[in-house]
């Protein structure tokens, strides 16, 4: 018997066993992690509502001040006041991700027609850190697409940066590079 055989057989015996699974881990009959079951079912996705602003904000700040970002948010309120912003737009859409009262990850957006139809731009999308690369924000969007599908939108859109892990994220999940379209910006004020 491996090393890695008795190791799973153990933890697959041992009270962790509960733990393992209470976190979407099983094993099957070989003490192998079992990838047939999907570690998603106790995930709860659903549109923000303002009871989740103050989750999301946290959120929001932890996930954006940590590499790769390392965004300056100086405050929660800070944050709180952008989100706001968003949240008030008339035609903000947003939804949320949570694992019993704990929020995994949010998607902030809007809507707008376009002339060719709907369309959703994405303004925030942000997983936990601890939980990213772990398919929460796959899920996530997955649900937003099919949400906004059944209001006949044609196309979601967003902004991102490149060569950080956001822009091979969202190429893996089936969007492309405008080769036309450019983001231009203009410091009027300069301040750090």
């Amino acid at each position: 018997m491996s090393v890695k055989t008795m190791f799973m057989e153990h933890i697959s015996n041992s009270p962790f066993s509960e733990h393992f699974r209470n976190h979407g881990i099983v094993f099957n009959e070989k003490n192998e992690i079992d990838t047939s079951i999907d570690y998603f079912e106790e995930i709860e996705i659903r549109r923000f509502t303002n009871a989740d602003i103050t989750d999301v904000v946290e959120l929001y700040k932890d996930v954006f001040t940590a590499e790769p970002w390392n965004d300056v948010w100086i405050s929660e309120e800070q944050v709180e006041y952008y989100l706001n912003e968003l949240v008030e737009n008339p035609v903000f859409d947003g939804f949320v991700v949570y694992e019993n009262s704990l929020l995994l990850a949010a998607c902030f957006g809007h809507k707008r027609s376009w002339w060719n139809g709907k369309e959703f731009f994405i303004d925030e999308l942000f997983v936990a850190n601890q939980m990213q690369g772990k398919g929460i924000g796959s899920k996530l969007l997955e649900y937003v697409e099919k949400d906004l599908l059944m209001d006949d939108y044609f196309r979601i859109t967003l902004l991102t940066n490149k060569n950080l892990p956001a822009e091979e994220f969202y190429l893996k999940q089936g969007f492309n590079i405008i080769q036309n379209r450019i983001i231009m910006a203009k410091n009027i004020l300069k301040r750090y």
